[in-house]
């Protein structure tokens, strides 16, 4: 802001500033050159580089009183007032718990009267001597962690200036002139109860259980917890099991019950009718008249909603965990194995070839040699699987010269303690496909050209492993490295040979017409002896008109669609080889291909198969697009970009997030409903973004693992909620290097 004017009895909260020079100062406000009246207003939870709550930039001034600042947070300096220059008067602020420091001032020359400058991490002043006209740093505002305010017996009260002008009424619209000002937002009243929520303010829990809720009564003026005071619960979904010290007495939805010697209160909470929101409010009477109330948000989830069973999420690639979430996000590592005596996550350190694939070169062009995207995580429960290379494959050398050999393994998601390891009979080669979980089982293909179902409770093999073959040599496997789908307990998968194959999910039998063999040769590919081809990219399902098909890519450049009914194949060219997997989005699909020139990404109709939109973002797209919120998220390699998609155009819809190094975004992103992206690339950086305008929101450098090795985020991360008893948000991804790691952020609200 760079105008003067009046910003009055405002709650100003979690914002945040980020971005390059001049955009990542005052989370809260960010003034230069003006003269402001900032009178009144609650800063919270605000986040910055700078001045998290405001930051006064050159030559500010005017006045910054009555304002409480509280919970801010500055990544550098200042989580409270940051003043560069300028002579601003500060007057009866309460800033308050501040990281980063509560006030700085630079080169500025403020005044300070009757502020209350405590308990800011860092500093609460960043200079001395501290200013004689503020009360005692040591004092404590006794702020209520549930509204903001502060108690009877706070030492802010009463100790305002009160020459400072100010509006006639505080920000709850109670009089300011009711004896000496108050220092902060907020009046006192001799009236004012807080009722609190002892449980978090969001809860996720499963369908047809029960969310105990807890509140609690407490009265500011005297410090205590009336007991036998009523309070009157509702909902506005769902069921009120019961009360404690009342009763429901209109089923469902209300009733009442009386608080005990602490204050307490009780309520039992269940919801029958499917996934949903169910919103709980309690009420109290004060003592001067009126009533105070708090309301929490409990969601209800089915629980096939939290988990992450295959590749991008679904058999749709939304690359999307539905659960509802609007919990922030710091980064912060829970585990990660390889550690100190635990079992080595291996991946491979594969080569990026310089090929490049020209399918309308018949016989004579080059099959791109593209890196193994390593397993990506996926999630059922408390456990995750993740498959292992144990030795790397070099191309172009023969599999005799140089064979791939993994695993796949189980972990504790919690504790990241290794639950199991399968290495298959016959041995797996290497396992660079992600496994998919269906009804307890794990299907995955791995580079010896079998298709393997695994026990996921113990990893033992459930049938027979049973084997993809090569398309000149029926006799020789051929190499899987796309994930596989399970759709109507029929099991879906591609080798390199640009078959596809069909397994029952139960028995692993072959169902009848499997393999569907691609006409590449029709599409001038006319041998694939010893580059490494993808063959097919992971299969995606949809569903238009009731009528199911499987939809897939394939270096032949063609998008397939495959009718399952009646095994009818169609594809349409998009010109390059198709290594990104197929998302699907009510009757149309969205996909990219490997080509640096032209364009990269596609919108088609699945019925009639067509071109709707096709755009080029400058750089290949071998990575699958997510879907969430209404738009599409994809990066690209050697463009080091990250993109935020309209569907209907395939336009940018904000500026791409660009890489200041280059390296490639090869890894799928994963999108939280709450607005967070996760994205990895190969400069060792795994970032959260903002999924409104692709701001940096939090980052976590693995350039180098244990051992000095550079890694690269290649996998798909996986978001999942059923990891731990109380539903925190799990994220986990791999990296790839000599030694992979899996590794797990749990963020709690």
């Amino acid at each position: 802001m760079s105008a003067s004017g009046t910003i009055a009895n405002n709650i100003i909260r979690g914002n945040r500033a980020a971005g390059g020079y001049g955009f990542n100062y005052g989370g809260g406000l960010y003034a230069q050159g003006s003269s402001l009246v900032v009178v009144g207003n609650v800063f919270l939870n605000n986040k910055a580089k700078y001045g998290a709550a405001i930051y006064f930039m050159g030559n500010t001034g005017g006045d910054i009183a009555n304002n409480t600042i509280l919970r801010n947070v500055a990544s550098e300096y200042c989580g409270g007032i940051y003043m560069t220059s300028g002579s601003p008067a500060l007057s009866n602020n309460i800033v308050f718990d501040n990281t980063g420091g509560g006030i700085q001032k630079a080169s500025a020359t403020p005044t300070f009267t009757h502020n209350l400058v405590h308990g800011n991490t860092g500093y609460d002043y960043s200079w001395t001597p501290i200013p004689t006209e503020d009360l005692d740093p040591g004092l404590d505002p006794m702020i209520s962690d549930s509204d903001w305010h502060i108690p009877w017996g706070s030492p802010c009260r009463d100790a305002g200036d009160d020459s400072v002008s100010v509006p006639d009424r505080d920000i709850d619209a109670n009089s300011r002139r009711n004896g000496t000002i108050d220092i902060g937002a907020h009046e006192t009243t001799e009236c004012w109860r807080y009722v609190t929520t002892v449980t978090p303010e969001k809860w996720y829990v499963q369908v047809d259980d029960d969310v105990t809720v807890t509140v609690n009564v407490k009265d500011s003026v005297t410090q205590t917890y009336p007991e036998d005071h009523p309070v009157d619960f509702s909902v506005d979904a769902g069921e009120i099991v019961s009360i404690s010290g009342g009763e429901v007495d209109n089923p469902p939805t209300t009733g009442y019950g009386t608080t005990d010697e602490n204050g307490d209160v009780v309520a039992v909470i269940t919801r029958n009718s499917g996934a949903g929101w169910v919103t709980v409010t309690a009420s109290a009477d004060q003592t001067c008249g009126g009533e105070v109330s708090k309301s929490i948000k409990v969601y209800f989830y089915d629980p096939a909603e939290a988990e992450w069973p295959m590749f991008m999420h679904d058999p749709q690639h939304t690359g999307v965990n539905p659960v509802p979430d609007e919990t922030a996000e710091t980064l912060t590592l829970a585990w990660s194995t390889p550690t100190s005596g635990a079992d080595e996550v291996e991946t491979a350190e594969t080569v990026r070839g310089s090929g490049w694939s020209d399918h309308n070169d018949p016989g004579g062009g080059w099959i791109f040699e593209h890196p193994f995207i390593d397993s990506s995580p996926v999630v059922f429960g408390s456990k995750v699987v993740v498959g292992t290379w144990t030795r790397g494959t070099q191309y172009p050398l023969p599999d005799e010269q140089n064979p791939a050999t993994g695993s796949v393994k189980g972990f504790n998601g919690e504790t990241g303690a290794r639950l199991w390891t399968a290495t298959g009979d016959p041995a797996m080669g290497g396992v660079a496909a992600t496994p998919c979980i269906w009804d307890g089982k794990v299907y995955v293909g791995t580079t010896n050209g079998y298709l393997y179902c695994l026990d996921i409770d113990d990893g033992s093999q459930v049938w027979e492993p049973q084997p993809t073959y090569d398309r000149t040599d029926p006799e020789e496997p051929s190499k899987i490295v796309a994930s596989a789908v399970v759709h109507n307990g029929v099991v879906y998968v591609g080798n390199e040979a640009a078959k596809i194959y069909a397994f029952e999910a139960d028995t692993g039998d072959p169902v009848d017409g499997s393999p569907i063999v691609l006409p590449i040769e029709d599409h001038g590919i006319t041998s694939l002896e010893t580059k490494n081809m993808t063959g097919v990219s992971s299969p995606a399902i949809a569903t238009v008109g009731n009528v199911n098909y499987l939809l897939f890519g394939c270096d032949d450049g063609y998008l397939y669609r495959l009718r399952l009914s009646d095994r009818d194949l169609t594809g349409v060219d998009l010109t390059y080889c198709v290594e990104s997997s197929p998302t699907v989005m009510g009757d149309e699909v969205f996909i990219g291909i490997s080509h640096n020139g032209g364009n990269q990404v596609y919108r088609l109709s699945i019925n009639p198969l067509g071109i709707l939109t096709s755009q080029g973002l400058g750089a290949e797209c071998r990575a699958t697009i997510a879907h969430c919120l209404g738009h599409l998220y994809v990066g690209v390699d050697t463009g080091y970009t990250f993109h935020k998609l309209e569907p209907d155009t395939m336009v940018d819809v904000v500026n791409a997030f660009q890489l200041t190094t280059e390296h490639y975004f090869v890894g799928s992103a994963a999108v939280s409903t709450g607005g967070i992206v996760y994205v990895g690339n190969d400069d060792g950086n795994f970032y959260a973004l903002s999924a409104s305008n692709l701001e940096e929101i939090a980052t976590f450098d693995d350039y180098e693992d244990p051992w000095g090795f550079t890694n690269k985020f290649c996998s798909s991360p996986a978001i999942a909620f059923n990891v731990d008893a109380s539903h925190n948000r799990w994220v986990y991804v791999t990296t790839r290097a000599d030694h992979g790691r899996l590794l797990a952020f749990k963020t709690i609200p």
